[in-house]
């Protein structure tokens, strides 16, 4: 699924994080980090900082893919994110367009 060097976002179960760290407002996904190996299928080793303190060997349901230009509602369509009226009464400097 994923290659050496891919870049992905990890999903941290509270369970892989110190007590202290329990938050429900704390962030869940945490990245880019590169995949440093594939060990199988369904383990790969993330290169993750050193200063994280937590194991680098992570489940594939734990891993997604980076996609650094992806827009985040693309999945809503196209005609959710096209504006098709204005209901703002225009300024002083704006001419009315006919339709």
């Amino acid at each position: 699924m994923f290659k050496v060097r891919d870049q992905v976002m990890i999903y941290l179960r509270k369970e892989r994080l110190p007590a202290r760290y329990h938050d429900k407002l704390r962030q869940k996904r945490y990245g880019p980090f590169k995949v440093f190996k594939r060990i199988n299928a369904n383990t790969y080793v993330i290169d993750l900082p050193d200063n994280m303190n937590i194991s680098k060997t992570f489940n594939v349901a734990d891993i997604s893919a980076y996609h650094p230009e992806g827009n985040l509602y693309d999945h809503l369509g196209a005609s959710f994110l096209q504006v098709e009226e204005n209901d703002e009464e225009p300024q002083d400097n704006e001419e009315l367009q006919p339709n």
